[in-house]
C-alpha cells in the first residue's frame, strides 16, 4: 500500500514542480505547496489506510528532495499537522483543506493552478 501511496502523491508533486511557475526560491510558494500537498496526502492516507507517521515522513522526504532544508521542512510538516488536527481557521488550515478536498480527483490541474493562484494572492497582500 505504501508504494501505491508514494506513486499517487508523486504524480501531484511532479505536476507542481513541472509547471513553469515553479520557483524553489519563493518561500511563499514553497509553504503554499507544502501545506496544500500535505492536505492532499492526508486524504490519500484514508484511501491507503496509512499511519500519520507514514504521511509525515513521505511529505518531508519529497519536499527535502526538492532542495529544501531538512529541519525547515520538518517544522513545516509539524505546523501542518498541528493546524489540521486543531481545526482552527488559519491560512495553513485553509491551504491544507484545499489539498484534502482534491484527494479523490484524477485530474489535478485545478489543484496545481490553485497553488499558484493562492501564492500570488498571498504575495499581493504583503
Amino acid at each position: 500500500m505504501i508504494e501505491a501511496f508514494h506513486k499517487k502523491i508523486d504524480v501531484l508533486l511532479q505536476q507542481i514542480v513541472d509547471d513553469s511557475r515553479w520557483d524553489l526560491d519563493s518561500e511563499t510558494l514553497f509553504v503554499v505547496t507544502g501545506m496544500t500537498f500535505y492536505g492532499y496526502c492526508l486524504g490519500q492516507k484514508i484511501v491507503f489506510m496509512l499511519e500519520q507517521e507514514d504521511v509525515n515522513k513521505a511529505v518531508v522526504e519529497r519536499l527535502v528532495a526538492l532542495g529544501a532544508g531538512q529541519k525547515y521542512t520538518e517544522g513545516l510538516v509539524e505546523a501542518a499537522e498541528q493546524a489540521f488536527f486543531k481545526n482552527e481557521e488559519t491560512l495553513y488550515n485553509q491551504l491544507i483543506n484545499i489539498g484534502h478536498n482534491y484527494f479523490m480527483m484524477d485530474d489535478l490541474t485545478e489543484l496545481v493552478d490553485n497553488i499558484y493562484l493562492n501564492t500570488k494572492a498571498i504575495l499581493k497582500q504583503r
